[in-house]
């Protein structure tokens, strides 16, 4: 799984009145819409640690109002001894739109939404990647803007220390074996 994007359109629609493929449409959160469009030549399915960053608007959508937001996963041990943790742009903790009820050790546990985010992924080592992902809209397209805020061994820099309880939370969960827990998340 992984980062993508979601669009999020007030209203039930079904996917032939948006002329979309029926994959890509899907109606959760009472009355509101989450379509999730393809990215632009890229398959559907990706690797989590190269996600596309650049989608096309689905021609269906064009003209309508809707919000772009994001949806990733804070995962423990995917690969041996890495974890990622979600959290706000300012290091806050976030509250999953959905967690396992019966999580699965070492697998994706909860699913963020958010309008922008910061990815901490830790290796077991203790080096960690502080990313920070926000999508912006530019005619009919939607960019994922991708920066590094850095990358290392603790201590974080001077500037980052908003980072650093979801940093040290990263660190934790990857050195947890078989981890079954939200590390950093509001309950």
């Amino acid at each position: 799984m992984g980062l993508e994007v979601l669009l999020l359109l007030k209203g039930r629609r079904e996917p032939e009145e948006l002329g979309l493929p029926e994959t890509m449409v899907c109606n959760l959160r009472e009355e509101d819409t989450i379509l999730v469009p393809f990215p632009l030549n890229a398959p559907r399915y990706y690797p989590c640690s190269n996600p596309p960053l650049e989608y096309e608007v689905p021609p269906g959508l064009r003209g309508r109002e809707f919000e772009v937001i994001l949806s990733d996963w804070e995962s423990g041990c995917l690969e041996e001894g890495r974890a990622v943790i979600i959290c706000g742009r300012e290091g806050e903790r976030l509250r999953p739109e959905y967690a396992r009820r019966d999580p699965l050790p070492c697998q994706e546990n909860g699913l963020f939404y958010t309008r922008g985010h910061v990815r901490v992924t830790a290796l077991s080592s203790g080096e960690l990647l502080l990313e920070d992902f926000l999508p912006v809209l530019e005619g009919g397209r939607i960019l994922v803007r991708r920066e590094v805020l850095w990358r290392g061994t603790p201590p974080l820099p001077e500037g980052l220390g908003r980072f650093r309880e979801a940093a040290r939370a990263a660190l934790e969960k990857a050195r947890c074996p078989g981890c079954r827990e939200l590390h950093y998340a509001i309950g």
